[in-house]
């Protein structure tokens, strides 16, 4: 099949490039890197896949044998197989070849949750988010300490982690400089604490680069730490060592924390985000950032949504999968590195898409067990082989 290329590099990060030319070359820190227009012909995969996870240099998943893989980035030992050496596809985490029940990535780490409830994290470690009470890089999982058990939901950011407790308390570890972790302070946490302001434990949480949210079983939505572009939500660019309430919002199910922005999903299936909204990310068809929520246009009946940088996307009960925000290097999927301020279809994904997951600069989903990315890929985090980038789904082999 042809493909048609053009080329992108790192430092275009706040560029939308829809109008560069097909062959035009932009140096970046990572170097050139080729975009995939149109979806090439690919072998069949190798991997099977019940979960998988985009981070922003790297992608992870549990295989259908409970396993946990990673690719891409490997400077920090954040794929976890005992080495340094990147990999274009899934290699297995040392130690977890089976009893797997979830997994999340990070920048430079990640971490898994087990079928016993316990948490093991490796690769990166500067601000403590393997939570093993050290500062010190592990290329191999270290078991996060007071997590050996009774942990029922894990979600992994930049540099810290949270997880949800069987009774349903929250607890967060790691980089804490703008007082994400919900403790009420701003030190940096080498083991998790507890988070404050939710006496009848949260539904949902979600890290994300310098604040955190979390629903209630009321369908509140709070969120905590640094707040200059609005994204806690409340209506002011106040910081917040705490959770705050964010405000007209009622009935969410599920909340998400990008870059400095948030997005929850209700009960009656719609979505509203809010904070930065330079590139579209908050897709209510504009540019214009909201310190309260603002519903997302053009979908409903969603049942999930994701975040991480940028850009968000969003499964509906039916299958489909739609994305909006940022889009310099394809990570919106729709075969283009327009950014979009409204969602837009990922192409080639139909109706039969089963999980997504927003990374940082790329994005994965499951059609079945089939994994999909697309996006950035100069590191490997697209798992087919090669260090292209895409703007259109590959197969992970």
């Amino acid at each position: 099949m042809s493909t048609k290329t053009s080329v992108i590099g790192l430092a275009a990060l706040s560029v939308a490039l829809g109008a560069v030319p097909a062959h035009a070359v932009t140096e970046g820190a990572a170097g050139p890197v080729t975009v995939i227009r149109t979806a090439p012909s690919t072998p069949a995969p190798t991997t099977s896949f019940r979960e998988i996870v985009a981070g922003t240099t790297q992608s992870c998943g549990v295989t259908t044998a409970a396993a946990a893989v990673c690719w891409g980035d490997n400077h920090y030992g954040g794929l976890g197989d005992g080495t340094h050496v990147n990999r274009l596809r899934p290699v297995q985490v040392a130690g977890l070849g089976w009893g797997v029940r979830g997994i999340g990535v990070g920048s430079g780490f990640a971490c898994a949750l087990t079928s016993a409830g316990g948490v093991q994290c490796w690769g990166r470690n500067e601000h403590g988010q393997l939570g093993n009470r050290t500062t010190t890089d592990s290329a191999t999982p270290v078991q996060v300490e007071g997590m050996a058990w009774g942990v029922v939901a894990l979600r992994v950011s930049w540099a810290n982690a949270c997880v949800i407790m069987r009774d349903h308390s929250a607890h967060c570890w790691g980089e804490n400089a703008n007082g994400n972790l919900g403790d009420g302070t701003t030190i940096d946490r080498m083991t998790p604490v507890h988070v404050r302001g939710f006496p009848a434990g949260v539904t949902s949480i979600s890290p994300g680069l310098d604040h955190s949210c979390a629903t209630t079983p009321s369908g509140a939505t709070k969120c905590w730490g640094g707040n200059r572009d609005g994204q806690l939500g409340d209506g002011t660019t106040i910081d917040s060592l705490v959770p705050v309430t964010v405000s007209h919002l009622t009935g969410s199910v599920q909340v998400v924390a990008g870059t400095s922005h948030s997005c929850a999903r209700t009960s009656a299936g719609l979505v509203a985000c809010w904070g930065l909204n330079d590139v579209g990310q908050l897709g209510d068809g504009t540019s214009t950032s909201h310190t309260t929520p603002v519903q997302v246009v053009r979908l409903r009946g969603v049942d999930s949504i994701t975040t991480a940088g940028e850009h968000s996307c969003a499964r509906t009960s039916a299958g489909a999968m739609k994305c909006w925000g940022s889009n310099w290097s394809g990570q919106l999927g729709d075969g283009t590195t327009i950014d979009r301020p409204f969602p837009v279809s990922v192409i080639g994904m139909g109706r039969l898409v089963t999980s997504t997951s927003a990374g940082g600069f790329h994005t994965c989903a499951l059609v079945n067990t089939v994994g999909k990315c697309w996006g950035y890929g100069y590191d490997g985090e697209l798992g087919q082989g090669s260090r292209q980038s895409s703007a259109v789904p590959l197969t992970v082999l």
